[in-house]
């Protein structure tokens, strides 16, 4: 055999062997990508991804079959147009606040195509220069989280409701027995009745709470709104606080402004909000001194309470407002909070359609801000 001929053997041999390894490639390829493909379309959430310009390229199964539309019938058309019906994005856009945000972003919504509620989670896909070039979108069904919630939350109700009658015949029972109605009694007598009423007193609290949150959650609340000169009822709300902070020797100071101005608002859950709010001030801060304000900001008035007590951590702020949540809590003997006070405030704010939030560093005090629309100049 020539040289020649030994050269082009090889080559021969070289290019089937390449030719060989391309199509194994090819073949694992198309074996990935089916395996790919069945993967994505056995996820029974609804998933599917769009790209920076909202056109929708890629959906699953579950999706199609929920929105009863073909995969050519959704891919290729912008996310509004198959959703809203739009020929723009809608205000409340997911996506628009993943694009400002460039982070994960999860909201439940009632979605009115399907009449379901869902958990929503929008992740962005970035390019090697950290813009958004596209977003992987899935949808769960939480129908039965819902659900579950719901009796939950009438269980609670109803208990609660049942609870009450019971135990203030037992105050009643315990009041009159402490006031010696029904005979005199001695001084171990008196200390156990006195820690015995407390314990009921703490447990009614608990009580009203729950009902109060029960309600908020199932938007039940009825407002009974007037018109009310805000810095009057900061006056008023202060004068219970004077003794309390005095016996603690913290300084109890109110800043307000002095136009009068009026909020249509409940009276008395706006100083409920209030109440919870400095009492825990109160509760944390063991010197120093507690501040309640006030502040014309235009549409609205912000109010706050701050404090120079013991703070909160960072890792503790998210969760601040959930329910039963107790944060610097100590053992032994003092006062005990039931952690809806806070639940129930943001509550009772946001449906007064104001807003809620916390500034805090440890050792450094907390201030809790909250605000309320203003009476519409006519």
């Amino acid at each position: 055999m020539t040289e020649d001929l030994k050269k082009t053997t090889i080559s021969a041999k070289r290019l089937n062997e390449e030719i060989a390894e391309r199509k194994k490639m090819e073949v694992n390829l198309q074996q990935a990508t089916e395996e790919w493909e069945r993967t994505f379309n056995a996820i029974s959430d609804l998933v599917f991804i769009q790209d920076k310009d909202f056109i929708i390229t890629k959906v699953n199964k579950a999706f199609v079959d929920v929105l009863k539309m073909k995969p050519e019938d959704i891919i290729g058309k912008k996310c509004y147009q198959i959703f809203h019906h739009r020929d723009t994005p809608w205000s409340g856009c997911l996506f628009k606040k993943t694009q400002e945000s460039k982070a994960v972003h999860t909201e439940e919504v009632d979605d009115f195509i399907t009449g379901i509620p869902l958990s929503v989670t929008i992740s962005p896909v970035f390019d090697e220069s950290g813009n958004v070039i596209a977003s992987v979108h899935i949808a769960r069904d939480i129908s039965e989280c819902k659900q579950a919630e719901r009796i939950k939350d009438e269980f609670i109700s109803t208990v609660s409701h049942e609870l009450r009658t019971p135990l203030s015949i037992i105050k009643e029972g315990v009041s009159l027995v402490l006031d010696q109605i029904p005979g005199k009694i001695n001084k171990e007598q008196d200390d156990i009745l006195k820690t015995a009423k407390e314990n009921i007193n703490r447990l009614a609290k608990i009580i009203n709470g729950l009902l109060d949150i029960s309600k908020i959650e199932a938007k039940k609340v009825e407002l009974e709104k007037k018109e009310v000169e805000i810095s009057v009822l900061l006056s008023k709300i202060s004068s219970i606080f004077k003794n309390s902070a005095r016996e603690r020797e913290i300084n109890l100071e109110v800043k307000s402004f002095q136009e009068d101005v009026k909020l249509y608002i409940d009276e008395d859950k706006i100083i409920q909000v209030f109440t919870n709010l400095i009492d825990n001030a109160l509760k944390f801060t063991e010197k120093g001194k507690v501040e309640i304000a006030i502040y014309d900001i235009g549409k609205d008035v912000e109010c706050s309470v701050s404090d120079t007590g013991r703070g909160i951590s960072k890792e503790d702020l998210p969760k601040l407002f959930d329910k039963f949540q107790q944060f610097g809590r100590t053992p032994g003997p003092g006062a005990k909070g039931t952690g809806l006070g806070l639940s129930i405030s943001k509550g009772i704010v946001e449906i007064h359609g104001g807003r809620v939030w916390v500034e805090s560093k440890l050792g450094k005090g907390t201030k809790f801000i909250f605000t309320l629309p203003k009476i519409a100049v006519k």
